[in-house]
């Protein structure tokens, strides 16, 4: 399905583009007492992202910015490949998630939706350190 490795890339592409802007030192900052420093928060867009396309893989915990952002890089490439893969009936198929039944494309949708709102958090934290982010939405 074109279209959502399209809508997905589009959210995530200047995503990879700002933690390639940030520097490795300022991976440890965090906004708040107790938040998750830009590292982890990675970290959760990439774990999080995982469990809600169904993909199977072993948990990030980056030792680094630079680590974290290899890593996003990778799942990049391999959540789009799984996307391409998805058919119409599968979209379709009602999976259970977050204590609900949604159908996968529903889920696809909430995902976009959670990655759109740490990418907030990211974009400010950057700013706090320094960082002018890239614009948030990029077109095909």
């Amino acid at each position: 399905m074109q279209e959502q490795v399209v809508a997905f890339r589009s959210i995530r592409a200047p995503l990879q583009e700002l933690i390639a802007k940030i520097p490795e030192e300022k991976g440890g900052f965090s906004a708040w007492s107790g938040g998750m420093t830009i590292t982890q928060l990675v970290d959760h867009l990439i774990n999080s992202g995982n469990r809600m396309v169904g993909r199977q893989a072993e948990a990030a915990q980056s030792k680094s910015l630079g680590e974290a952002r290899a890593a996003l890089d990778r799942n990049t490439e391999e959540v789009s490949e799984l996307l391409a893969s998805l058919s119409q009936a599968q979209l379709q198929e009602t999976v259970e998630a977050l204590g609900r039944k949604l159908t996968r494309g529903q889920l696809l949708g909430m995902q976009r939706v959670h990655e759109s709102h740490h990418k907030g958090q990211l974009w400010m934290m950057a700013r706090m350190v320094g960082v002018e982010p890239p614009f948030f939405f990029k077109t095909a």
